[in-house]
């Protein structure tokens, strides 16, 4: 839960951060501002959104399976009812991609078959 409300702090930061850039693209386009006071205040803004997307991978990644390492019963327990942005944390911590298979072709029902997980490494 502590690492839950603390991606969602970043996550909120990050959306404030987007929203002032949008604003200041606008700003820009209104001629309120110069081009090189546009490019000084975006730059600081971009690296900020860096750096807040960095910290949200990393709290993602460290602390989304701790939990349930060794405990995938519980895991199973709990799912269904879980934040969807927690499922995500989860998925994204063991899951490299999913390589989806052709159709069959006549076929217009998904076939869960089909899809391979690619797990991260350890």
């Amino acid at each position: 839960a502590d690492a839950d409300a603390a991606t969602a702090a970043e996550h909120q930061a990050l959306h404030k951060d987007e929203d002032q850039l949008d604003d200041l693209a606008r700003q820009w386009a209104r001629r309120e501002i110069t081009g090189s006071e546009w490019r000084a205040a975006r730059d600081i803004i971009e690296a900020r959104i860096t750096a807040t997307r960095r910290k949200i991978e990393r709290l993602s990644r460290s602390s989304a399976i701790d939990a349930f390492v060794g405990h995938s019963s519980a895991l199973r327990a709990i799912w269904q009812p879980m934040p969807l942005e927690r499922q995500r944390s989860i998925v994204s911590a063991v899951l490299d991609r999913a390589v989806v298979r052709p159709a069959v072709p006549g076929r217009a029902t998904f076939d869960p078959d089909r899809v391979e997980p690619v797990w991260k490494d350890a």
